[in-house]
């Protein structure tokens, strides 16, 4: 998205990547979302996963990008500082 700036769309997107490839395994989501929530305030929290949001039904819908589900990337969002 354009509107963005760049670090919360690179976080958002490694987050939309993290989900992708547990997509359909409940357990593997919450794990996903309890990592990308652990270390950072929960306004960070928030504002990566509405941004997530955002690109998923702006971007990710209407564009779709193949994803490498074999190897799934791990997720970690730096602390901020």
């Amino acid at each position: 998205m354009q509107n963005l700036p760049p670090k919360l769309q690179h976080d958002a997107e490694r987050l939309i990547r993290a989900l992708s490839t547990v997509a359909g395994d409940e357990d593997r989501v919450l794990e996903v979302l309890k990592q990308h929530a652990h270390g950072t305030s929960i306004e960070r929290t928030k504002t990566v996963a509405a941004a997530a949001l955002a690109i998923t039904f702006a971007e990710c819908i209407t564009n779709p990008v193949s994803l490498n589900r074999s190897s799934p990337a791990p997720i970690t969002i730096p602390k901020e500082q």
